[in-house]
């Protein structure tokens, strides 16, 4: 089982964000199970990770805030991360 999966609480690693973004179904098989706001979050967290997916992940989103954020991040390309970031004084 993947982080994301048994701890909503842990982040998931930059490979199971990989994972997560290439594999469509896995996707779909770990965001089924999780409750709307946190399949929301990890939606956004994959959109960051990754904006050339952003639109399609952004579609799937379904609360109000995280479109916004979702479009925010469709909007500006040229906040891509090339490294990942430190959250929350934790290393990912």
């Amino acid at each position: 089982m993947m982080a994301c999966q048994s701890n909503h609480s842990t982040p998931p690693s930059p490979a199971e964000m990989e994972l997560l973004i290439e594999d469509p179904e896995h996707r779909q098989e770990v965001l089924s199970q999780l409750p709307p706001e946190q399949r929301d979050l990890l939606l956004l967290q994959l959109a960051v990770h990754n904006p050339i997916v952003a639109p399609t992940l952004c579609g799937e989103v379904q609360g109000t805030v995280a479109k916004n954020k979702c479009t925010q991040v469709i909007g500006r390309p040229h906040l891509q991360l090339t490294d990942p970031q430190t959250v929350d004084g934790k290393k990912p």
